[in-house]
C-alpha cells in the first residue's frame, strides 16, 4: 500500500524541520531534490516517507520538551527574562534554527532539577503540576 504523496508545502516544512533538528546541508539538499523529482512526476519513496515521518516525530518531541522546560522553569520561579529566553529559543526552533548545545544542557538541567523536587505521582508529567514548586514549599512551611 503506497503512502500519501506529500505536497510541496509538506516538503518545505520538512526542510525547515530538518534544519531545526540540525540535519546536514547535504540532507536538506536531498529534500529539495526529492521535491524536484515529485514535480517531474516521480513517486515518493517509502524510504523518504519514513525519513520525513521520523524527522517530524523528532521535531514534535523536541517542541514538547521545550514546553516542558518552560513549565519547569516557571514552576522553579525563574526570572521573567529567563522565561522570555526560553520562549525565544522555542520560536527560533519553530522557524528552523537548531537548539544550541547550551540550550539543550540547560533544558535538561532545569527539567531534571524540577523533577527531583516535585512530589508527583509516578508517570505523570511533573512539569504540568498546578502549584509551582516554590508554592508547594511555602505551603509545607506554613502548615
Amino acid at each position: 500500500k503506497e503512502s500519501k504523496t506529500p505536497s510541496l508545502h509538506d516538503l518545505r516544512d520538512w526542510y525547515r524541520v530538518a534544519g531545526a533538528l540540525g540535519k546536514s546541508q547535504e540532507y536538506r539538499d536531498r529534500i529539495v531534490e526529492v521535491g524536484g523529482e515529485l514535480v517531474m512526476g516521480e513517486s515518493f519513496s517509502e524510504r523518504a516517507m519514513a525519513a520525513m515521518k521520523g524527522d517530524f516525530s523528532a521535531y514534535q518531541a523536541t517542541l514538547n520538551s521545550l514546553k516542558e522546560w518552560e513549565k519547569a522553569a516557571r514552576n522553579l520561579g525563574k526570572s521573567d527574562k529567563y522565561l522570555e529566553r526560553i520562549v525565544t529559543v522555542t520560536r527560533e526552533f519553530e522557524v528552523g534554527t537548531p537548539l544550541s548545545d547550551r540550550a539543550k544542557v540547560t533544558m535538561g538541567e532545569d527539567v531534571a532539577f524540577y523533577n527531583e523536587r516535585c512530589d508527583c505521582p509516578e508517570g505523570s508529567s511533573k512539569a504540568d503540576r498546578v502549584l509551582p514548586y516554590t508554592q508547594k514549599q511555602q505551603i509545607s512551611l506554613d502548615a
